[in-house]
């Protein structure tokens, strides 16, 4: 099939190509890290699709778990937070690795003083039934290492401390974001869209050496940050609209 003439391709809206980057039918979805909402939705949907699902319909379901927030799923970071915190891999090991109810508060769809009840077994769910066996077919997806500070890794309940891994762009070390000041992160960090997510960062002994260009990307990295923090739902509704049937939030 030619995925470039799907309605949902970014090829097919000028604010979908600023940040999707399909070129042709033989593109490759970028490593999750550097991987844009417009580039993942439409690997994911064309993932269902070649498995003899309706995309379209797989979409639907995957939204009716938000329904009652009146937004679409944050479908990407929902599934870079599980990916961060070593994968699903499968129900029981989700639930003895991490609380789903904390990937659940950092997405867009939360809101306080929600009255959602069951999301943590929703979340579950979706996530068993829709993201699964796409990220067995990534694997490369999920977040493995330890922090080469305090040599903890990415899973609850070890000895040592525990949490999401940032990778430093200069040394390519893991480190969590506790162990590092916290003025080396984006101060949207842990805030909306980039809440559980690893991001990539310049660590406090790369600054140190005094690299002029390491901090002019530092910035620039900062910058990046703001800007899909600002327009993230914008571009999401945006694709959804590009959808053949149209969503309905009430």
């Amino acid at each position: 099939p030619r995925w470039t003439k799907m309605e949902l391709c970014p090829e097919k809206s000028s604010r979908a190509r600023k940040f999707g980057t399909i070129k042709d039918d033989n593109w490759v979805r970028p490593p999750l890290e550097q991987c844009s909402m417009e580039d993942f939705m439409f690997d994911f949907m064309r993932f269902h699709h070649k498995q003899g699902r309706d995309w379209e319909i797989v979409w639907s379901a995957i939204d009716r778990v938000m329904i009652r927030t009146g937004k679409p799923m944050d479908c990407l970071h929902f599934y870079k937070q599980v990916c961060a915190l070593g994968g699903f891999k499968n129900r029981n090991h989700a639930k003895q690795s991490f609380r789903i109810m904390n990937v659940f508060e950092q997405l867009f769809n939360y809101y306080d003083n929600h009255t959602l009840t069951d999301i943590g077994n929703r979340c579950l769910t979706v996530y068993e039934d829709f993201f699964l066996d796409y990220e067995i077919e990534n694997e490369e997806d999920r977040s493995y290492g330890r922090c080469s500070l305090c040599y903890g890794g990415i899973y609850q309940g070890t000895k040592h401390m525990a949490g999401v891994l940032h990778t430093c762009i200069s040394c390519e070390k893991f480190y969590h974001k506790h162990c590092q000041p916290m003025h080396r992160f984006a101060s949207c960090i842990n805030k909306g869209c980039f809440a559980g997510v690893p991001m990539m960062f310049v660590c406090n002994a790369c600054v140190l050496t005094a690299d002029k260009e390491l901090t002019k990307l530092d910035e620039e990295m900062r910058l990046k940050s703001w800007e899909d923090s600002g327009t993230y739902y914008v571009r999401l509704y945006e694709l959804v609209a590009r959808r053949g049937r149209r969503y309905n939030a009430s």
